[in-house]
C-alpha cells in the first residue's frame, strides 16, 4: 500500500489503519523529512521523503 502525504494527519491515520488491517507492505511518502524519519516505529516497508 502506498500512502502519499504520509506526514499529514490523514496520512498518519491511513498508516495506522492499514497496519491494524494487516497490510504488510506500507510505503509512506511525504514532504516533511523530519516527520517521515519519525515514522520508523510504524514498521514501513519503505519511507520516501520528497
Amino acid at each position: 500500500m502506498i500512502v502519499n502525504g504520509a506526514t499529514g494527519f490523514a496520512g498518519k491515520l491511513a498508516i495506522q489503519v492499514a497496519k491494524q488491517l494487516g497490510v504488510k507492505n506500507i510505503i509512506a511518502a511525504g514532504r516533511n523529512k523530519k516527520k517521515i524519519r519519525g515514522y520508523s516505529g510504524f514498521r514501513h516497508k519503505s519511507i520516501v521523503g520528497y
